[in-house]
Protein backbone atom coordinates (compact mmCIF):
# COMPACT_ATOMS: atom_id res chain seq x y z
CA UNK A 1 0.00 0.00 0.00
CA UNK A 2 1.26 3.05 -0.71
CA UNK A 3 1.86 6.43 1.08
CA UNK A 4 -0.11 9.32 0.01
CA UNK A 5 0.36 12.97 0.91
CA UNK A 6 -1.62 16.31 0.06
CA UNK A 7 -0.03 19.73 0.11
CA UNK A 8 -1.16 23.27 0.80
CA UNK A 9 1.39 26.22 -0.04
CA UNK A 10 -0.27 29.51 1.06
CA UNK A 11 1.48 32.86 0.49
CA UNK A 12 -0.30 35.15 3.44
CA UNK A 13 1.98 38.43 2.79
CA UNK A 14 5.12 39.63 1.61
CA UNK A 15 5.88 43.02 2.73
CA UNK A 16 8.42 44.47 5.19
CA UNK A 17 7.09 41.54 7.40
CA UNK A 18 6.88 38.80 4.88
CA UNK A 19 4.69 35.96 6.11
CA UNK A 20 4.69 32.12 4.61
CA UNK A 21 3.87 29.16 5.53
CA UNK A 22 3.44 25.44 4.51
CA UNK A 23 0.90 22.97 5.14
CA UNK A 24 1.42 19.16 4.65
CA UNK A 25 -1.32 16.20 5.45
CA UNK A 26 -0.55 12.72 4.85
CA UNK A 27 -3.38 11.11 5.15
CA UNK A 28 -2.43 8.22 3.34
CA UNK A 29 -5.21 8.27 0.71
CA UNK A 30 -5.19 11.42 -2.15
CA UNK A 31 -2.77 10.24 -4.73
CA UNK A 32 -1.95 14.23 -5.68
CA UNK A 33 -3.22 17.61 -5.01
CA UNK A 34 -1.53 20.45 -7.11
CA UNK A 35 -1.51 23.79 -5.94
CA UNK A 36 0.40 27.04 -5.53
CA UNK A 37 2.83 25.82 -8.73
CA UNK A 38 3.51 22.76 -5.79
CA UNK A 39 2.52 19.01 -6.76
CA UNK A 40 3.50 16.18 -4.59
CA UNK A 41 2.77 12.82 -5.83
CA UNK A 42 2.62 9.48 -4.19
CA UNK A 43 6.24 8.31 -6.08
CA UNK A 44 8.28 10.83 -5.09
CA UNK A 45 7.42 10.46 -0.84
CA UNK A 46 6.79 6.43 -0.41
CA UNK A 47 10.30 6.71 1.25
CA UNK A 48 8.88 8.45 4.00
CA UNK A 49 7.57 5.61 6.04
CA UNK A 50 9.53 2.88 6.90
CA UNK A 51 7.60 -0.19 8.47
CA UNK A 52 11.18 -1.86 10.04
CA UNK A 53 10.13 -5.40 9.52
CA UNK A 54 14.01 -6.60 9.44
CA UNK A 55 14.75 -5.77 13.12
CA UNK A 56 11.17 -6.29 14.05
CA UNK A 57 10.16 -9.56 12.03
CA UNK A 58 6.72 -9.58 13.40
CA UNK A 59 6.04 -5.91 13.03
CA UNK A 60 2.16 -5.38 13.21
CA UNK A 61 2.53 -2.15 11.74
CA UNK A 62 0.48 -1.97 8.34
CA UNK A 63 -1.10 0.56 5.71
CA UNK A 64 -4.95 0.06 4.54
CA UNK A 65 -8.71 0.29 5.66
CA UNK A 66 -9.06 -0.83 9.36
CA UNK A 67 -11.49 -3.83 10.33
CA UNK A 68 -11.11 -4.21 13.12
CA UNK A 69 -13.69 -4.50 16.64
CA UNK A 70 -13.40 -0.88 17.91
CA UNK A 71 -10.60 0.83 15.18
CA UNK A 72 -13.35 0.18 12.28
CA UNK A 73 -12.79 3.26 9.98
CA UNK A 74 -9.96 5.58 9.30
CA UNK A 75 -10.42 9.69 10.04
CA UNK A 76 -10.02 10.24 6.45
CA UNK A 77 -11.22 7.26 4.48
CA UNK A 78 -10.67 4.99 3.58
CA UNK A 79 -6.37 4.36 5.02
CA UNK A 80 -5.12 4.95 8.30
CA UNK A 81 -1.82 3.41 9.69
CA UNK A 82 -2.42 1.20 12.15
CA UNK A 83 -1.14 -1.93 14.22
CA UNK A 84 -3.00 -4.79 11.81
CA UNK A 85 -5.90 -4.18 9.67
CA UNK A 86 -7.71 -6.54 10.94
CA UNK A 87 -6.07 -8.78 13.93
CA UNK A 88 -5.62 -7.75 17.42
CA UNK A 89 -2.16 -7.22 18.87
CA UNK A 90 0.13 -9.46 19.90
CA UNK A 91 1.84 -10.08 23.50
CA UNK A 92 4.98 -9.49 24.19
CA UNK A 93 5.50 -7.87 21.26
CA UNK A 94 7.46 -4.66 19.67
CA UNK A 95 6.23 -2.98 16.67
CA UNK A 96 7.66 0.28 15.23
CA UNK A 97 7.92 2.43 12.17
CA UNK A 98 9.47 5.91 11.18
CA UNK A 99 8.13 8.89 9.45
CA UNK A 100 11.02 10.59 8.08
CA UNK A 101 9.80 14.14 6.96
CA UNK A 102 12.46 16.26 5.03
CA UNK A 103 12.26 20.50 4.42
CA UNK A 104 9.59 21.67 2.10
CA UNK A 105 11.41 24.03 -0.25
CA UNK A 106 13.40 26.29 1.88
CA UNK A 107 11.65 26.35 5.28
CA UNK A 108 12.61 23.89 8.12
CA UNK A 109 9.20 22.12 10.21
CA UNK A 110 8.32 23.27 13.00
CA UNK A 111 5.57 21.43 14.49
CA UNK A 112 3.95 17.37 13.95
CA UNK A 113 0.55 16.61 14.44
CA UNK A 114 -1.66 13.69 14.50
CA UNK A 115 -4.92 11.67 14.25
CA UNK A 116 -4.93 8.56 17.26
CA UNK A 117 -7.04 5.91 18.45
CA UNK A 118 -5.01 4.00 21.20
CA UNK A 119 -6.54 0.43 22.48
CA UNK A 120 -3.72 -0.98 25.19
CA UNK A 121 -3.55 -2.37 28.29
CA UNK A 122 -1.76 -1.03 31.02
CA UNK A 123 1.30 -3.14 30.83
CA UNK A 124 1.80 -1.60 27.31
CA UNK A 125 3.67 1.08 26.16
CA UNK A 126 3.78 3.48 23.49
CA UNK A 127 6.85 5.98 22.61
CA UNK A 128 7.25 8.61 20.33
CA UNK A 129 10.97 9.96 19.77
CA UNK A 130 12.65 12.41 17.26
CA UNK A 131 15.79 12.13 15.55
CA UNK A 132 17.43 15.40 14.06
CA UNK A 133 20.79 13.16 12.52
CA UNK A 134 19.56 10.64 10.27
CA UNK A 135 18.70 8.19 13.76
CA UNK A 136 21.98 8.45 15.15
CA UNK A 137 20.30 10.01 18.58
CA UNK A 138 17.01 9.31 19.75
CA UNK A 139 15.15 11.86 21.84
CA UNK A 140 12.31 11.29 23.75
CA UNK A 141 9.08 13.86 22.44
CA UNK A 142 7.34 13.18 25.25
CA UNK A 143 9.54 14.38 27.50
CA UNK A 144 9.45 18.34 27.47
CA UNK A 145 12.27 18.77 29.66
CA UNK A 146 14.83 17.63 27.10
CA UNK A 147 14.85 20.21 24.55
CA UNK A 148 14.45 23.53 25.96
CA UNK A 149 11.30 24.46 24.51
CA UNK A 150 9.99 21.67 23.05
CA UNK A 151 6.74 20.80 24.02
CA UNK A 152 3.51 18.90 23.32
CA UNK A 153 0.01 19.11 22.99
CA UNK A 154 -2.85 16.50 24.00
CA UNK A 155 -1.23 13.00 25.75
CA UNK A 156 -0.71 9.52 24.65
CA UNK A 157 -3.88 8.07 26.39
CA UNK A 158 -6.67 5.44 25.44
CA UNK A 159 -9.24 6.36 23.80
CA UNK A 160 -11.85 4.62 21.10
CA UNK A 161 -12.79 8.30 19.79
CA UNK A 162 -10.29 10.49 17.51
CA UNK A 163 -8.22 12.66 19.37
CA UNK A 164 -5.35 15.12 18.60
CA UNK A 165 -1.67 15.11 19.39
CA UNK A 166 0.55 17.91 18.44
CA UNK A 167 4.68 18.36 19.02
CA UNK A 168 5.78 21.53 18.50
CA UNK A 169 8.58 24.11 18.44
CA UNK A 170 10.60 21.42 16.58
CA UNK A 171 12.71 24.24 15.36
CA UNK A 172 14.27 24.79 18.54
CA UNK A 173 16.06 21.05 17.64
CA UNK A 174 17.38 23.10 14.01
CA UNK A 175 21.29 22.60 15.17
CA UNK A 176 22.48 22.02 11.73
CA UNK A 177 22.69 24.33 8.63
CA UNK A 178 19.80 23.33 6.91
CA UNK A 179 21.47 23.35 3.47
CA UNK A 180 23.28 20.41 5.01
CA UNK A 181 20.82 18.38 6.69
CA UNK A 182 17.22 18.45 6.17
CA UNK A 183 14.66 15.74 7.72
CA UNK A 184 13.41 14.77 11.23
CA UNK A 185 12.95 11.48 11.94
CA UNK A 186 9.85 10.28 14.21
CA UNK A 187 9.97 6.75 15.64
CA UNK A 188 6.55 5.75 16.71
CA UNK A 189 6.74 2.31 18.98
CA UNK A 190 4.28 0.10 20.44
CA UNK A 191 5.69 -2.70 23.28
CA UNK A 192 3.22 -4.90 24.35
CA UNK A 193 3.26 -6.72 27.56
CA UNK A 194 2.14 -10.39 28.18
CA UNK A 195 -1.65 -9.96 28.52
CA UNK A 196 -3.06 -12.14 26.14
CA UNK A 197 -6.60 -9.65 26.93
CA UNK A 198 -7.58 -8.86 22.91
CA UNK A 199 -6.92 -5.24 22.25
CA UNK A 200 -6.60 -3.32 18.98
CA UNK A 201 -3.67 -1.47 19.48
CA UNK A 202 -2.99 2.05 17.61
CA UNK A 203 -4.06 3.61 15.05
CA UNK A 204 -2.91 6.99 13.07
CA UNK A 205 -4.14 9.24 10.67
CA UNK A 206 -3.91 12.76 8.80
CA UNK A 207 -0.57 13.76 10.02
CA UNK A 208 0.08 17.31 9.75
CA UNK A 209 3.25 19.14 8.89
CA UNK A 210 3.63 23.07 9.52
CA UNK A 211 6.25 24.15 7.95
CA UNK A 212 6.64 28.42 8.73
CA UNK A 213 8.23 30.84 6.73
CA UNK A 214 11.24 33.51 8.49
CA UNK A 215 9.99 36.56 8.03
CA UNK A 216 12.21 39.92 7.25
CA UNK A 217 12.31 40.82 10.93
CA UNK A 218 14.26 38.34 11.97
CA UNK A 219 16.70 38.02 9.13
CA UNK A 220 17.53 41.93 9.97
CA UNK A 221 18.38 40.98 13.74
CA UNK A 222 20.66 38.33 12.79
CA UNK A 223 22.59 40.97 10.37
CA UNK A 224 23.21 42.57 13.71
CA UNK A 225 25.76 39.88 15.09
CA UNK A 226 28.06 38.20 13.16
CA UNK A 227 30.04 35.04 13.91
CA UNK A 228 32.85 33.66 12.12
CA UNK A 229 34.63 31.66 10.97
CA UNK A 230 32.50 29.12 9.73
CA UNK A 231 33.69 26.39 9.74
CA UNK A 232 35.46 27.08 12.66
CA UNK A 233 38.18 24.97 13.91
CA UNK A 234 39.60 25.58 17.28
CA UNK A 235 38.20 29.45 17.58
CA UNK A 236 35.39 30.97 16.90
CA UNK A 237 34.62 34.72 16.77
CA UNK A 238 31.18 37.14 17.29
CA UNK A 239 31.04 40.56 16.99
CA UNK A 240 27.99 42.72 17.33
CA UNK A 241 26.09 46.48 17.11
CA UNK A 242 25.49 45.88 20.71
CA UNK A 243 26.32 44.95 24.07
CA UNK A 244 26.57 41.18 24.33
CA UNK A 245 25.52 39.77 27.28
CA UNK A 246 25.36 36.26 26.98
CA UNK A 247 26.55 33.35 24.59
CA UNK A 248 26.03 29.63 24.08
CA UNK A 249 26.61 27.02 22.16
CA UNK A 250 24.33 23.83 21.83
CA UNK A 251 24.66 20.54 20.57
CA UNK A 252 22.33 18.62 18.10
CA UNK A 253 20.95 16.87 21.64
CA UNK A 254 19.87 20.52 22.67
CA UNK A 255 22.37 20.22 25.50
CA UNK A 256 24.84 23.36 26.14
CA UNK A 257 28.17 22.43 25.74
CA UNK A 258 29.59 26.07 26.19
CA UNK A 259 28.46 28.89 27.65
CA UNK A 260 30.01 32.50 28.30
CA UNK A 261 28.95 36.14 30.03
CA UNK A 262 30.12 39.07 29.01
CA UNK A 263 30.21 42.96 29.04
CA UNK A 264 31.42 44.16 25.70
CA UNK A 265 30.50 43.98 21.72
CA UNK A 266 33.10 41.28 20.86
CA UNK A 267 34.14 37.93 21.93
CA UNK A 268 35.84 34.99 21.19
CA UNK A 269 35.55 31.32 22.01
CA UNK A 270 38.09 28.65 22.65
CA UNK A 271 36.07 25.62 20.82
CA UNK A 272 38.94 23.44 20.41
CA UNK A 273 37.59 20.69 22.77
CA UNK A 274 34.81 20.13 20.93
CA UNK A 275 33.60 16.97 18.64
CA UNK A 276 33.10 17.68 14.99
CA UNK A 277 29.22 18.76 13.85
CA UNK A 278 26.94 21.40 13.33
CA UNK A 279 25.98 23.84 16.47
CA UNK A 280 23.85 26.30 17.15
CA UNK A 281 24.83 29.51 18.84
CA UNK A 282 23.18 31.58 20.56
CA UNK A 283 23.81 35.73 21.76
CA UNK A 284 21.35 37.14 23.86
CA UNK A 285 18.52 36.39 21.91
CA UNK A 286 19.76 35.75 18.19
CA UNK A 287 20.54 32.25 16.78
CA UNK A 288 22.40 30.96 14.10
CA UNK A 289 24.19 27.75 13.43
CA UNK A 290 27.90 27.20 12.59
CA UNK A 291 30.01 23.81 11.39
CA UNK A 292 32.96 22.86 13.67
CA UNK A 293 35.77 20.96 11.44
Amino acid sequence: MKLFYTLLFTILSFNAHAQYYIDLVVNFDTPFVQGGGWRYDSTRYTQWLNIDTVHYKHNQWQVGAPHKSLFSSAFTTPNVIVTDTANTCLPNDTSMFTLNVPKAAWLALRTLGFRYQLDIDTGDKVKIEVSIDTGLHWIDAMNDSLIDGLQHYGNLVPTHTWDTLTIANLSNMLIWDTSRVGVFSFRFTLITDSSTRPRDGWMMDNFSMFYPGEGVTQVNKNTQVKIYPNPAQNYINITAIYTIRDISIINVLGQTVLRKTCHTASASLDIGDLPKGIYLIKVDDTTQRFVKD
